[in-house]
């Protein structure tokens, strides 16, 4: 009797997990079969770990794998939600725009495309100095000015290069951030004196 109510008070996420570190996929298919209706009514809460399985990297590991192993069976056999609720989307946040414009330019310039990354930091100074100001236009806009200017200074424009960095050095006057100005100003000296 025990042990019948202990199983109705688990939630169906920790069922699943218990499934999931027994790898028995004969089981776990079963579960999804019998549960199919509530799982896809509760898989919404799944997609972000509770705090609980969050203490530890195993608990994670845990939690992902039978989550993951869940919508793999639902997609198995033939519906697809499950993995398709798991796939990251596409945010409309300006701020996640940018800072994903950042990475991107970024990766560029580590693998030696400066000229590539030019129109994203271009386009994405555009956008940022559209906006009214705040703690995000602050942090983001001039970090945008220094990537265009080392784009611009290792594609041979020096001119653009010396503007660009001038602007995030500006910026970061403009607003009290003495490391930012400091960083801009000595990028700015070293593309001075090696034009």
């Amino acid at each position: 009797m025990w042990k019948k109510k202990k199983l109705e008070t688990t939630s169906l996420l920790d069922q699943a997990i218990e499934i999931s570190s027994r790898a028995s996929n004969v089981e776990m298919e079963m579960f999804c079969a019998e549960n199919r209706i509530k799982i896809l009514e509760e898989f919404e809460s799944w997609t972000k770990a509770p705090k609980k399985y969050r203490s530890s990297a195993k608990l994670v590991e845990e939690y992902g794998n039978a989550v993951l192993s869940v919508a793999q069976i639902f997609m198995e056999n033939g519906d697809s939600t499950l993995i398709d609720a798991l796939q990251p989307k596409e945010s409309d946040n300006p701020v996640d725009i940018w800072s994903n414009n950042l990475e991107v330019a970024q990766e560029l310039q580590n693998s030696n495309n400066f000229a590539d990354s030019i129109p994203c930091l271009e386009q994405t100074i555009s956008e940022i100095e559209k906006m009214l100001g705040g703690t995000a236009v602050d942090f983001y806009l001039p970090r945008a000015h220094g990537l265009l200017g080392m784009a611009y200074y290792n594609t041979g424009n020096l001119k653009k290069a010396v503007e660009s960095m001038q602007n995030a050095k500006n910026i970061c006057e403009e607003i009290g951030d003495e490391d930012g100005t400091k960083i801009y100003n000595e990028n700015l000296e070293f593309i001075v004196q090696n034009a």
